[in-house]
């Protein structure tokens, strides 16, 4: 009730440090959970870590991060001439809600979770590459800001890649 009750500022919030293995997967994906499951907001947890992405794993769901990742979402983005939809998102995202409540089987929907990539030679692909890469994030971002109240993004650590350069500039707070 409390977090729910709080007024927030919505937004895009990156997690991220300079430095592999300081906790930003684990920040993520509890900030994600208690603003999603606690406070009731529609929440999007991007993994973008193009050292490949630990969200999956930690959560038990690698399986379903090689069926539909981040990848994936940035092919289709190139594919559509660099354009995104909220409807490319909604078929690439995995809907949390039911595997973090098994127990008591309430399905809210509150909780999408864009996965990350299951091994770091995607990340040298075309789609997220470069300056195509860092144009995607900033673009995934401004939709993703439009369709949840938060946008939780575990970034990668080095600026030189792309992809997490856009993170870091399309977030509302780093």
């Amino acid at each position: 009730d409390v977090v729910g009750a709080m007024s927030f500022k919505t937004g895009v919030i990156a997690f991220w440090s300079t430095k592999g293995g300081a906790g930003k997967t684990a920040l993520a994906i509890e900030t994600a959970a208690v603003l999603s499951q606690l406070g009731g907001r529609r929440t999007l947890l991007v993994d973008a870590n193009m050292n490949a992405g630990h969200v999956a794993l930690r959560l038990g769901l690698y399986e379903h991060a090689e069926k539909s990742n981040i990848a994936h979402l940035a092919a289709d983005y190139m594919t559509q001439k660099n354009r995104i939809t909220a409807q490319m998102l909604a078929q690439r995202v995995f809907k949390a809600d039911a595997h973090f409540d098994k127990q008591t089987k309430i399905v809210q929907n509150r909780l999408d979770l864009l996965l990350g990539l299951p091994t770091v030679k995607l990340a040298g692909g075309d789609p997220l590459r470069g300056k195509q890469g860092e144009q995607f994030m900033h673009d995934l971002l401004k939709l993703a800001r439009e369709q949840y109240e938060y946008v939780i993004v575990d970034n990668g650590s080095s600026v030189a890649i792309g992809a997490h350069l856009g993170v870091l500039s399309a977030a509302d707070l780093v």
